[in-house]
């Protein structure tokens, strides 16, 4: 029996090493998550913009004249995660902010939860929990978010990345291929376009309990703003019209539509709506995303915009 135990606990130790440094590495991962809250810390920004993958590469900060801008939204990363970041800066700081963009999309309408990666990357790189409540296991090392499989992955990708000099792990492949690596004030593009065969692709279905709290996060994050004397305007970025037909609901449109209005009149906000602005097939990089050619056209638009109405009484 000592024997047995013995060879235990030799066959242990090297395990147990193994998820000692697993363990911080995860933890300190490099993330763009991580670096755009730096990015939020370390200067004075006049214009923050909110939401997920389609807000993030359809507006680059660089072609905003005359407000500092940063682009808080990220992929996969839904309104919770940024009103708690935003709460937690407001807190903190003296801000210049006076006007935040909320993209207010398909999906960011009816997505609370994301990915356990993507919970995990969030809450180590922010501090920010997932929404929905998570065992307190899963705060006590990042191993508890990851699946077996799930690890190989990430561990094969901060492989390929430090051989090829890529510092943030959680970039679109995409992105790295065309050596777009950099985050400048929260943007970072994709470039050329893959369109996808929709024949092939059935309409996003959603769900109901997610649009209930989406709309409560999304209320407490304009009275969260209005409150700090920074005013909140809500926008839908472009989508090809592809998505726009066939993987729309139009039960799920319609509704949405009734809510941004409803919202609009409670408390007295502007709503931008351009996910059926016109542009040609090489400025998006898939049938829901902007690409940098895309990003650059709708972001001088946005700019047009905000600055009609910057230093208005």
């Amino acid at each position: 029996m000592k024997k047995l135990f013995n060879k235990l606990i030799k066959f242990s130790i090297p395990l147990v090493a193994f998820a000692i440094i697993l363990h911080f590495i995860l933890v300190n991962l490099n993330t763009s998550y991580r670096i755009i809250k730096s990015q939020l810390y370390s200067k004075e920004y006049d214009l923050i913009v909110l939401g997920n993958s389609q807000a993030h590469y359809a507006v680059n900060p660089k072609y905003f004249s005359k407000l500092k801008t940063l682009n808080l939204a990220n992929v996969s990363q839904h309104l919770h995660y940024e009103k708690e970041i935003l709460t937690q800066y407001l807190k903190q700081e003296n801000h210049n902010i006076k006007f935040v963009l909320i993209s207010v999309d398909y999906h960011s309408l009816n997505k609370v939860s994301t990915s356990e990666i993507r919970e995990s990357m969030i809450y180590y790189s922010t501090g920010v929990k997932p929404y929905y409540n998570k065992p307190k296991i899963y705060f006590l090392s990042p191993l508890f978010f990851y699946s077996p499989y799930s690890v190989l992955g990430l561990i094969k990708t901060i492989i390929y990345d430090y051989y090829k000099g890529i510092e943030i792990v959680d970039l679109e492949k995409d992105s790295k291929e065309k050596n777009l690596i950099k985050i400048i004030d929260g943007f970072v593009g994709l470039s050329g376009s893959k369109f996808k065969d929709y024949s092939k692709i059935d309409k996003i279905m959603l769900n109901e309990k997610d649009f209930d709290n989406v709309l409560i996060i999304l209320k407490q994050t304009i009275d969260l703003l209005i409150k700090n004397n920074i005013e909140p305007i809500l926008f839908s970025a472009p989508v090809h019209k592809q998505e726009l037909n066939l993987r729309y609901e139009y039960d799920i449109l319609k509704r949405n539509k009734k809510i941004i209005k409803e919202i609009q009149n409670d408390f007295n906000i502007k709503y931008w709506d351009f996910m059926k602005l016109e542009l040609e097939d090489d400025k998006f990089f898939n049938q829901n995303h902007l690409n940098i050619s895309g990003a650059k056209e709708f972001s001088k638009i946005l700019n047009e915009k905000i600055n009609s109405i910057n230093n208005k009484p």
